[in-house]
């Protein structure tokens, strides 16, 4: 194996891991502000939507990172 390989292999496994904590930040972020803002609904609802909101915010966080 060369050392551009080697290298090569190395910045693509550190897009790969900043990708997939772009992802996860944008949908816990989604989800928790989602949940505090609804705060005067009932538990389920809240929980629900924050679900729904995390996992829109999670799909387009990957279509733009992609």
């Amino acid at each position: 194996m060369t050392e551009q390989t080697t290298r090569a292999r190395l910045l693509s496994t550190a897009l790969d891991t900043a990708d997939n904590i772009a992802i996860a930040a944008a949908a816990a972020a989604a989800g928790l502000t989602t949940y505090r803002t609804l705060t005067g609904r009932p538990a389920e609802t809240r929980f629900t939507l924050a679900a729904a909101a995390a996992g829109l915010a999670a799909g387009l966080a990957d279509q733009a990172t992609t």
